[in-house]
């Protein structure tokens, strides 16, 4: 079994509209500001060893609750994907990880039909914020990826 939640401050509660768990592996959060209201989807994706049919299900259950959000929202789409994205991937930036995963391409192809940017790729960062985080034992574990919709479609 999978969990995925928010934690909300004061200002984040008394902004709050509305609440959806959508799976064990989503939950959305909708947010309203004085000029716009914002859709939060937190995720925590199927690791890279999960089955394929897994993997689809989950981004098919994401494409569906991507689509159900009101088109004039903001979308802050972010938690731990489980992938991993080189700097070497047809003009989109990033370079956290030295080779792209099957999760990571999984991404980068739900970001780029839905109009999201991997967010951490845009601003300048020390490579120590960067790394993934690597056990003892030598098991990868990822580093959470935020996007935004810096120009949905």
């Amino acid at each position: 079994m999978c969990g995925v939640g928010m934690v909300l401050d004061r200002q984040a509660t008394e902004a709050l509209v509305g609440w959806q768990p959508i799976n064990d592996r989503i939950i959305t959060a909708r947010f309203h500001a004085p000029q716009v209201k914002t859709t939060r989807v937190q995720v925590y994706a199927p690791t890279e060893d999960t089955t394929d049919t897994d993997k689809d299900t989950f981004y098919d259950q994401l494409q569906d609750t991507i689509n159900k959000i009101p088109r004039h929202d903001v979308i802050i789409f972010m938690g731990d994907l489980n992938a991993q994205i080189d700097n070497n991937r047809q003009g989109l930036e990033h370079d956290t990880a030295r080779q792209t995963n099957d999760n990571g391409v999984q991404l980068l192809l739900f970001c780029n039909s839905n109009g999201l940017c991997v967010s951490n790729t845009y601003f300048p960062h020390k490579n120590f914020n960067k790394n993934t985080w690597r056990s003892p034992t030598g098991n990868v574990y990822t580093t959470s990826v935020s996007t935004n919709n810096g120009g949905r479609r």
